[in-house]
């Protein structure tokens, strides 16, 4: 049989490691217990700069997908959309925006609160000055 990926077998085998892992008892609830951690974080956050009729952030599916959601009717949220990514990237916190993100099973809850401190202080740089 010939084929571009007929021999190519890394990506089965991790697949079914991958499978394996997520077998695992707890593992699935503990991916959607820090996915809803890291969006109700989110959310305070943005609460707390007036922003959530803004941008919201929401399960994209399943909570162990988080998005954040900027309105495309919002003049404001589409000025920070821009501004966002590179401040949050220099924060160390890689989150997509408008795209679903990935939780993993290596997350704690001390590196979600770490990702809620720098989110934090990415909207405060981000925000227009009064």
């Amino acid at each position: 049989m010939m084929g571009t990926y007929n021999n190519e077998l890394m990506s089965l085998a991790a697949a079914v490691k991958t499978i394996s892992i997520l077998e695992q008892p707890g593992s699935i609830p503990w991916l959607w217990q820090v996915g809803a951690e890291l969006i109700q974080g989110i959310n305070t956050i943005l609460k707390r700069y007036g922003l959530l009729e803004h941008i919201q952030a929401v399960p994209y599916r399943w909570s162990c997908l988080p998005a954040l959601w900027f309105r495309q009717s919002s003049t404001l949220a589409q000025a920070l959309q821009p501004k966002l990514q590179p401040i949050l990237a220099a924060q160390g916190v890689l989150l997509l925006l408008n795209h679903p993100n990935f939780t993993c099973l290596a997350h704690t809850h001390a590196d979600i609160e770490d990702a809620l401190e720098r989110i934090d202080t990415t909207f405060k740089l981000c925000m227009p000055q009064n």
